[in-house]
């Protein structure tokens, strides 16, 4: 790792399986549907059946039990086709909360994640 708090995949925060529907809105342009397949304080990995825009400024909504939707802002860092031989493609996207409610919206979400998690296992 030569120093750097990076890991191997470049993730700063570990991340835990997480899977939920999710809303891809992407500016200018229609809605993409995704699933979140692991989720850390950093991000989450998201995979579709559309390519989805690298270094664009994008949220993703989640829906929720209670309440109104999550709206978590962020930037894809990259996306690529599945090599699994499903038209799949694979993304990562970085959480980009610009003021502190965007900050605990997403901590908050990240928390209860784990706590389930934990719960599960325990």
């Amino acid at each position: 790792m030569g120093g750097s708090n990076y890991g191997p995949d470049q993730r700063v925060f570990p991340r835990f399986d997480y899977l939920e529907c999710a809303v891809v809105h992407i500016p200018g342009e229609e809605s993409i549907q995704a699933m979140m397949v692991d989720i850390g304080l950093g991000g989450v990995q998201l995979r579709s059946k559309k390519p989805l825009p690298v270094g664009t400024p994008l949220t993703i909504s989640i829906g929720k039990d209670k309440g109104g939707p999550i709206n978590m802002p962020g930037i894809l860092r990259h996306c690529t086709l599945s090599t699994e031989g499903e038209h799949i493609y694979i993304a990562g996207f970085k959480f980009t909360p610009q003021t502190h409610e965007e900050r605990a919206v997403i901590a908050k979400f990240v928390h209860e994640v784990f706590t389930r998690y934990w719960n599960s296992v325990a």
